[in-house]
């Protein structure tokens, strides 16, 4: 990407004519002529046209000042006198003079032209001038930093008395200092680069590099880079920020050793700021900015105090390892996080001790969770597992991604939590956190050593380094923006603004993800037995899944094959073996040019004590047997409520040889469907986006609450005309109970035709905000009806003038005929 801004640098004193100078930059941009050397060839003026000649002013001739200026009389034919001015380096060109006529006559003019290196442009062209008058015209960019530009004046008399008058010419502009981006690029941990932002590299990027190269006429003096994000949730956040979202038009602003906002110098030491790297000096230089991810766009971070980054503690207590029973739970900012987005990136810092041999797991779960084991309950989604081996970052880093449908499938996103089957105390993972600067800071994690029965808060203000990065597809992609402002020693500023698009693209395949909820790892079975597993993938593929059995390494049996995405569960009722088995997962994409499968195995211990074949079963009193009747009515009742994830239902104890064989299953997994308290969806959309003027603009919120607490919402409604600039600003409120309606009529607005954008902005339960953004056009409509009506009525009209006229025609000639005969 290649960008190209200019300085402007306005002269500021007259110069004295130098022999045989042609261009600006030899007048230090503002060229003044006066004619007072009294010769047109001081500054190369020449003349031409078949009509009498400019000349250098005598007695005859009126100077506007001093003693000279040029005129001409009694041209006879059109007379031109032109001269080259060299904008080279120059730009925003300006063209002044003084003109005057004398007597002129109709038809009769003095003009103004430019050249533009390939044709004359006009400006001016006018008979009557009584006395000097000032005329002024900034050019269009074809003058700028043009070599072949130059400036004419013409004249049209035919009299003695009649005559032009020039004086006080000058052509004034701008240096041109040139920003260029020369490259940027995304870095892993350890600032190898990484070409681009998409999805294949997405998972690697932590920071931007921003090379830029200046090249001025003057000497630079200072410089300073703003940057934000924009696009769909755009949000970027400093070092310093709490959870503030920065977005476009609002900047944050770095100046280099200086210490601002949103960005705290202490910070750069360790890696966790903005390191800029300046090469050369004077009046061309290289910069090269490297932020790290703490600035890069849609992030999700906890940082509502200020951290010291050299402080590092990992959490590796007797409590606070993650292993076997005990878990970490990292609460999120659902209100931050938009649940709309296409893909999310998932990023935290753990450390593995002694190569664990188990992976370390990762759930999702909503805000109805509040305890228990994540393999049981349905409010908690599987996202994702890595072994210590497939850390980034020389260990540290885990990193995943994820799409919206993980999130969909449980409804909202409020814990991240860390889980691994590793039962060996002296293998573990530890979460990386840093000491708050702000005393009794309250974390927003916390551990639990009983599956998640309970939860502590470890106190001691070191806060979790997790972060989400969320982005969109198609539509309004997030980019991340970019100004970067140069100052000379003379005090002109120049910017150069750009932006790099987080393109994530949807083309680019990720093997899904299967998993099993039970059996766990080493779990002892006595059939039948619900096997329950989830399969997510993050591109939204199609996946089916196959269960097998392995014994010692070695394919055992195949049981269930060609489930889908709707399956979760397989009822496994094969009572014909025991002992010591690998159960895997085989998950498979559909549809995909990788077709990647991906297996995940468990360790299982089968212990089928009833007999082998269950369709003749002893009874406990004789010889003879029990023949399983497979109609049997279990008479199983409806399913209750959903208590901790899990419904019941009654059915018969035994079937009728007084077992259980063949009993349908008791209890299912579920997620309770309970009210929210307040308000959670607003919509905004205008009625109608083509309108013919304000009177038909109209806008319809709706709000969607279904909650137990009224809501009290803030509303701006704002338009935006077709340049950005706000031309209407009005602010409203509403209380939601359940549901409402507010339609919202602007009114006292007047508008001309063209294209405006209209904003909504709410903001309720203290903190939560959002915007709406619809683009209406006001224009004259095509009524397709009035016009039918217009053109049946016409073409009616035309046909019965034509009947009549044609009626009387006929009558006349028919009289004719009748007087003829007679």
């Amino acid at each position: 990407m290649r960008g190209f801004f200019i300085l402007m640098i306005v002269g500021l004193s007259f110069f004295s004519i130098v022999s045989g100078a042609d261009s600006l930059d030899s007048f230090n941009g503002n060229f003044f002529e006066g004619f007072e050397s009294g010769s047109l060839a001081t500054n190369n003026w020449t003349t031409s046209g078949t009509g009498a000649a400019w000349v250098i002013g005598n007695g005859e001739a009126t100077p506007r000042t001093g003693v000279y200026n040029i005129w001409t009389e009694n041209t006879g034919a059109e007379s031109l006198i032109e001269m080259e001015v060299d904008t080279t380096n120059y730009q925003n060109i300006n063209f002044s003079f003084w003109g005057m006529t004398t007597n002129m006559d109709a038809g009769e003019y003095v003009a103004a032209d430019w050249y533009n290196g390939t044709s004359w442009v006009n400006l001016m062209q006018i008979e009557d001038i009584s006395s000097y008058t000032f005329y002024s015209y900034n050019l269009t960019t074809d003058a700028n930093n043009n070599l072949n530009f130059k400036i004419r004046f013409k004249c049209l008399s035919n009299a003695n008395n009649e005559a032009c008058d020039v004086d006080d010419v000058n052509v004034s502009g701008t240096e041109i200092v040139s920003i260029v981006l020369d490259d940027y690029y995304g870095l892993n941990g350890s600032l190898a680069r990484i070409d681009g932002f998409n999805t294949i590299n997405l998972e690697e990027i932590e920071h931007i590099e921003l090379n830029f190269s200046v090249d001025s006429t003057e000497t630079i003096d200072s410089w300073y880079l703003n940057f934000t994000a924009n696009g769909t949730n755009g949000c970027s956040l400093g070092n310093k920020q709490s959870q503030i979202c920065y977005a476009y038009p609002n900047w944050i602003q770095f100046v280099n050793n200086s210490e601002t906002t949103t960005f705290d110098e202490a910070q750069m030491n360790t890696g966790d700021g903005i390191v800029v790297t300046q090469t050369s000096s004077g009046n061309n230089i290289n910069l090269s900015f490297r932020l790290d991810e703490h600035y890069n766009p849609n992030v999700f971070k906890w940082y509502d105090a200020l951290y010291n980054f050299s402080d590092i503690k990992w959490q590796e207590g007797v409590l606070q390892k993650i292993t076997g029973d005990n878990f970490i739970k990292i609460e999120l900012n659902k209100s931050l996080i938009p649940i709309n987005a296409d893909q999310y990136k998932l990023d935290f810092r753990v450390n593995a001790t002694n190569n664990p041999t188990q992976p370390l797991e990762v759930y999702a779960c909503n805000s109805s969770y509040t305890s228990g084991n994540v393999h049981d309950l349905p409010e908690c989604l599987f996202v994702a597992e890595k072994v210590s081996s497939e850390f980034k970052d020389d260990g540290t880093k885990f990193r995943t991604i994820y799409t919206n449908s993980t999130i969909n499938s449980i409804g909202d996103i409020k814990y991240i939590i860390l889980y691994t089957d590793e039962t060996n105390a002296s293998k573990y993972y530890a979460l990386k956190t840093y000491r708050a600067r702000t005393p009794a800071y309250t974390t927003h994690w916390e551990y639990s050593n009983d599956s998640g029965d309970n939860w502590t808060n470890l106190g001691d203000g070191y806060e979790t380094e997790l972060n989400v990065n969320w982005f969109y597809n198609y539509i309004e992609p997030t980019a991340f923006i970019y100004n970067l402002w140069v100052n000379t020693t003379s005090s002109v500023e120049t910017n150069l603004m750009g932006n790099i698009t987080w393109n994530i693209d949807p083309t680019y395949n990720y093997p899904p993800a299967p998993h099993f909820r039970h059996p766990e790892n080493n779990e002892s079975l006595k059939f039948p037995y619900d096997v329950i597993f989830s399969m997510t993938d993050p591109n939204d593929d199609n996946l089916n899944a196959s269960l097998y059995l392995y014994k010692d390494g070695a394919w055992n049996a195949t049981f269930a094959t060609g489930m889908n995405q709707s399956n979760t569960s397989y009822y496994w009722d094969d009572l014909t073996i025991n002992g010591n088995y690998e159960l895997v997962l085989e998950t498979c994409e559909l549809g995909t040019p990788e077709l990647y499968c991906v297996n995940t195995t468990n360790a299982i211990v089968i212990d089928n004590t009833a007999p082998a074949v269950y369709d003749l079963i002893p009874t406990g009193g004789g010889s003879s047997g029990c023949i399983y009747d497979r109609d049997y009515d279990w008479e199983c009742g409806e399913w209750g409520e959903c208590i901790r994830g899990i419904q019941s239902r009654f059915c018969k104890k035994y079937n009728n040889c007084g077992n259980i064989y063949g009993r349908p299953g008791v209890e299912r997994n579920c997620v309770k469907k309970t009210l929210p308290e307040q308000l959670f969806d607003i919509t905004f959309n205008l009625e109608d986006i083509l309108i013919q003027n304000t009177d038909e603009l109209s806008g319809i919120v709706t709000f969607e609450s279904f909650g137990t607490i009224p809501t009290f919402v803030n509303l701006t409604f704002i338009i935006l005309n077709e340049h950005g600039n706000e031309i209407y600003r009005t602010p409203s409120n509403i209380t939601v109970i359940t549901e409402e309606v507010l339609r919202w009529n602007y009114k006292d607005l007047e508008l001309n035709e063209g294209k405006y954008i209209a904003i909504l902005e709410t903001l309720y339960n203290v903190d939560v905000h959002d915007e709406f953004k619809q683009g209406f056009e006001i224009k004259e409509k095509f009524d397709l009806i009035v016009w039918i009506w217009y053109i049946v009525i016409t073409v009616g009209v035309i046909s019965i003038s034509l009947f009549i006229k044609r009626r009387r025609e006929t009558k006349k000639k028919a009289k004719e005929s009748f007087i003829k005969r007679i």
